[in-house]
């Protein structure tokens, strides 16, 4: 799945993301609004990661929802 999917269909999507990062409240799911770059920023915040690191969560994370 490419991110512009999940950025496009935001509404649905969130649910996917928070089943994924169970840290991510309501209120960072409303302040990440589809953007890939704050969701970074919230999986480094919540899982301390570093960005390098939440970068590869996320992009295995979208590279499995796609099968």
């Amino acid at each position: 799945m490419a991110w512009q999917d999940v950025e496009h269909n935001w509404t649905e999507r969130k649910m996917k993301v928070r089943a994924k990062w169970t840290r991510l409240s309501n209120d960072d799911l409303d302040f990440i609004a589809g953007s890939r770059d704050k969701l970074i920023s919230k999986i480094q915040q919540h899982y301390v990661r570093g960005r390098d690191e939440a970068e590869v969560e996320l992009n295995s994370w979208l590279a499995n929802r796609h099968h």
